[in-house]
């Protein structure tokens, strides 16, 4: 797997912003509940709470992405029209 920008979300229990996966994110859409790079299972706080310290294990932590996941954070093969362009534009 490649490594992904994390996305820094603030817990409400300790108020340190962990380091979360946007398939992980997704994946809390029902439960409200994440599990962080480091491990730490957060409830996020809400979205006008100010950041708080980043954790100290999410930070030398890598977080993985999917392997078909691309840097720009879209997902799989680029559409038809873009490899077109992409062919033309090369020569």
């Amino acid at each position: 797997m490649k490594q992904a920008l994390p996305i820094w979300v603030t817990s409400v229990s300790d108020r340190l912003d962990h380091a979360v996966t946007l398939e992980e994110m997704y994946s809390a859409r029902t439960t409200g509940r994440m599990v962080a790079a480091c491990g730490a299972i957060l409830i996020p706080a809400a979205l006008s709470a100010p950041p708080g310290r980043r954790c100290g294990r999410c930070v030398g932590l890598p977080v993985q992405r999917r392997a078909n996941q691309r840097r720009d954070g879209r997902h799989g093969r680029p559409n038809a029209w873009r490899r077109f362009r992409d062919r033309t534009r090369n020569g």
